[in-house]
Protein backbone atom coordinates (compact mmCIF):
# COMPACT_ATOMS: atom_id res chain seq x y z
CA UNK A 1 0.00 0.00 0.00
CA UNK A 2 2.28 2.79 -1.05
CA UNK A 3 -0.30 5.29 -0.50
CA UNK A 4 -0.94 5.04 3.32
CA UNK A 5 3.11 5.26 3.01
CA UNK A 6 3.09 9.00 3.74
CA UNK A 7 0.10 8.86 6.46
CA UNK A 8 1.61 6.10 8.41
CA UNK A 9 5.74 7.21 8.76
CA UNK A 10 4.87 10.20 10.68
CA UNK A 11 2.72 8.52 13.15
CA UNK A 12 5.02 5.39 13.63
CA UNK A 13 8.56 7.98 13.94
CA UNK A 14 6.85 9.95 16.61
CA UNK A 15 5.58 7.11 18.88
CA UNK A 16 8.81 4.58 18.75
CA UNK A 17 11.77 6.21 19.16
CA UNK A 18 14.71 6.85 21.83
CA UNK A 19 13.41 9.64 23.50
CA UNK A 20 9.89 8.48 23.87
CA UNK A 21 8.78 7.32 27.08
CA UNK A 22 6.66 3.87 27.53
CA UNK A 23 4.78 4.13 31.34
CA UNK A 24 3.41 1.04 32.96
CA UNK A 25 0.14 2.09 34.82
CA UNK A 26 -2.63 3.92 33.68
CA UNK A 27 -3.70 7.38 34.71
CA UNK A 28 -7.08 9.79 34.50
CA UNK A 29 -7.75 11.00 31.48
CA UNK A 30 -7.22 14.87 31.45
CA UNK A 31 -4.65 14.97 34.86
CA UNK A 32 -1.26 16.20 35.18
CA UNK A 33 -0.37 12.86 34.57
CA UNK A 34 -1.91 12.58 31.50
CA UNK A 35 -1.04 15.54 29.81
CA UNK A 36 2.72 15.09 31.14
CA UNK A 37 2.70 11.73 29.16
CA UNK A 38 1.27 13.29 26.08
CA UNK A 39 4.35 15.22 26.06
CA UNK A 40 7.20 12.08 27.55
CA UNK A 41 4.96 9.74 25.14
CA UNK A 42 5.45 11.50 21.69
CA UNK A 43 7.37 14.21 19.65
CA UNK A 44 6.92 16.27 17.31
CA UNK A 45 8.72 16.46 13.19
CA UNK A 46 9.60 20.22 12.56
CA UNK A 47 6.77 22.37 12.13
CA UNK A 48 6.59 26.38 11.94
CA UNK A 49 4.39 27.42 8.39
CA UNK A 50 1.74 26.53 6.28
CA UNK A 51 4.04 24.63 3.71
CA UNK A 52 5.89 22.34 5.94
CA UNK A 53 2.79 22.00 7.83
CA UNK A 54 0.64 20.64 4.35
CA UNK A 55 3.62 18.85 3.73
CA UNK A 56 3.43 16.69 7.06
CA UNK A 57 0.02 16.51 6.57
CA UNK A 58 -0.38 18.23 9.63
CA UNK A 59 0.89 15.12 11.53
CA UNK A 60 3.87 16.87 12.61
CA UNK A 61 1.79 17.94 15.65
CA UNK A 62 1.75 14.51 17.47
CA UNK A 63 2.23 16.00 21.00
CA UNK A 64 -0.51 18.58 20.56
CA UNK A 65 -2.57 16.19 19.18
CA UNK A 66 -2.68 13.45 21.82
CA UNK A 67 -3.14 16.54 24.63
CA UNK A 68 -6.07 17.88 22.22
CA UNK A 69 -7.41 15.33 19.59
CA UNK A 70 -10.30 17.48 18.65
CA UNK A 71 -8.85 20.41 18.00
CA UNK A 72 -8.42 21.30 14.13
CA UNK A 73 -5.40 21.59 12.21
CA UNK A 74 -4.50 25.22 12.62
CA UNK A 75 -5.28 25.31 15.85
CA UNK A 76 -2.33 22.73 16.55
CA UNK A 77 -0.03 25.93 14.66
CA UNK A 78 -1.06 28.21 17.18
CA UNK A 79 -0.99 25.55 19.95
CA UNK A 80 2.61 24.03 19.10
CA UNK A 81 4.93 26.62 20.47
CA UNK A 82 2.74 27.48 23.34
CA UNK A 83 2.84 23.68 24.55
CA UNK A 84 7.37 23.80 23.97
CA UNK A 85 6.72 27.20 26.23
CA UNK A 86 5.49 25.58 28.80
CA UNK A 87 7.35 22.56 28.60
CA UNK A 88 10.58 24.96 28.85
CA UNK A 89 9.59 26.57 31.77
CA UNK A 90 8.73 23.50 33.76
CA UNK A 91 11.64 21.37 32.50
CA UNK A 92 9.78 19.08 30.45
CA UNK A 93 11.29 17.37 27.69
CA UNK A 94 9.37 18.63 24.21
CA UNK A 95 10.78 16.29 21.33
CA UNK A 96 11.35 18.16 18.02
CA UNK A 97 13.60 16.92 14.93
CA UNK A 98 13.86 16.53 11.34
CA UNK A 99 12.01 13.46 10.29
CA UNK A 100 14.73 12.05 8.54
CA UNK A 101 17.05 11.39 12.07
CA UNK A 102 13.67 10.21 13.39
CA UNK A 103 12.75 7.64 10.34
CA UNK A 104 16.65 6.45 11.23
CA UNK A 105 16.46 6.39 15.05
CA UNK A 106 13.03 4.13 14.42
CA UNK A 107 15.41 1.87 12.06
CA UNK A 108 17.07 1.18 15.20
CA UNK A 109 14.36 0.26 17.46
CA UNK A 110 12.83 -1.86 14.58
CA UNK A 111 15.52 -4.16 13.86
CA UNK A 112 16.40 -4.34 17.54
CA UNK A 113 20.26 -2.12 18.16
CA UNK A 114 17.88 0.18 20.36
CA UNK A 115 14.99 -0.04 22.16
CA UNK A 116 12.27 2.39 23.58
CA UNK A 117 12.45 4.11 27.01
CA UNK A 118 10.35 3.68 30.41
CA UNK A 119 9.66 6.50 31.99
CA UNK A 120 11.24 6.21 35.45
CA UNK A 121 8.98 4.04 38.14
CA UNK A 122 9.75 7.15 40.59
CA UNK A 123 8.57 10.14 38.17
CA UNK A 124 5.17 7.79 37.27
CA UNK A 125 4.63 7.15 41.17
CA UNK A 126 5.24 10.69 41.81
CA UNK A 127 2.90 12.06 39.16
CA UNK A 128 0.23 9.99 39.98
CA UNK A 129 0.40 10.41 43.46
CA UNK A 130 -0.40 13.97 42.84
CA UNK A 131 -3.14 13.56 40.82
CA UNK A 132 -5.04 11.23 43.59
CA UNK A 133 -4.70 14.43 45.85
CA UNK A 134 -6.30 16.02 43.09
CA UNK A 135 -9.54 13.99 42.84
Amino acid sequence: MPGSLPSVTPVVHTHAWLTSCATRNGCKPYSGSFYLRQVLASADFTYGNDVVDFLHGWLNYQVEHHMWPSLSMLSYQKAGPLVKAICAKHNVPYVQHNVFWRVHKTAEIMVGTKSMRWLPVRYEDKFLAIDKTKE
